[in-house]
């Protein structure tokens, strides 16, 4: 009993955050996302500032996320399906060290771009407490849907129907 507790206390842990962030959160359909801030791996800074104006898919994972492993690709071939709507899909790694991200990433062949969350910051404001997470966020940074675990076919035609209806 005492080593379940063990493995899932940082789970509750992130899950429950400081009273503050609690008080803060609005991770809702229809209201604007969390903001986002840091570096890529690449070494490339991304920002909600820099996203905004385009639609957004942005997912949470790990190199030991099996559903992870089989979602990334996908999503990989969504925003190559989708580059022309200028679609950006953006990978958050849940604090893994870079080695072990590009690793993972040449193994399954995929190449987003991709943040690292080393202190369940962003994991924190976006109240993420399953792998893989994936939002949905339209041009005005506004959450338009989610899924929880490994979307299937029909949760990421919705999530994309959702996020570029208003795009011609």
């Amino acid at each position: 009993m005492s080593r379940i507790v063990l493995v899932f206390l940082p789970f509750l842990l992130l899950a429950c955050g400081s009273a503050e962030d609690a008080a803060t959160r609005t991770v809702e359909y229809g209201t604007p996302a969390p903001l986002l801030n840091g570096i890529a791996i690449s070494g490339d800074p991304v920002s909600t500032s820099s996203l905004r104006g385009n639609p957004v898919i942005l997912t949470f994972w790990a190199t030991t996320c099996a559903p992870c492993r089989r979602e990334l690709p996908m999503l990989q071939q969504i925003a190559q399906d989708h580059s022309e709507e200028n679609l950006t899909v953006l990978a958050v790694n849940t604090g893994e060290s870079e080695d072990a991200i590009r690793d993972f990433l040449d193994e399954i062949s995929v190449d987003l771009p991709v943040l690292v969350d080393q202190n369940a910051k962003l994991m924190n404001r976006f109240e993420v407490l399953f792998l893989p997470m994936t939002y949905f966020i339209d041009g005005d940074w506004i959450l338009r849907y989610r899924t929880v675990g490994e979307p299937n076919e029909k949760q990421l035609d919705h999530g994309l129907s959702a996020i570029l209806a208003d795009r011609g």
